[in-house]
């Protein structure tokens, strides 16, 4: 079985015309107000799961009619929502301490 050859007609010199325009690939974020920044960046993470929990969430988010991915971030949101998890607005402070020392400032107050 031969390939499928498509004719290029910048072939016979080995490198591509310069009059032939390039087009950008069309932008899913075009006429977007928000420049510089993505509006929902996302995140890839590597997680890895046993064999019983793959099969069901693969199960699950099929039988959802979503993919596992969508699927993990709405649970994730779902449950974060569920246990309080909201985002605290000095909690970068926080961080920059043990909670030892968090004890006794508490303790010394």
């Amino acid at each position: 079985m031969t390939p499928l050859t498509v004719p290029r007609p910048w072939a016979a010199t080995g490198r591509r015309r310069s009059n032939v325009p390039v087009r950008p690939a069309p932008s899913r974020l075009t006429g977007s107000a928000r420049i510089g920044t993505l509006p929902a960046m996302t995140v890839k993470r590597t997680i890895v799961f046993d064999d019983e929990a793959d099969f069901l969430l693969r199960q699950v988010a099929a039988r959802s009619g979503i993919s596992a991915s969508a699927w993990l971030s709405a649970v994730t949101r779902r449950e974060a929502l569920r246990t309080c998890a909201a985002p605290q607005p000095d909690a970068e402070q926080h961080c920059r301490y043990d909670e030892q020392e968090l004890l006794a400032a508490e303790g010394a107050a």
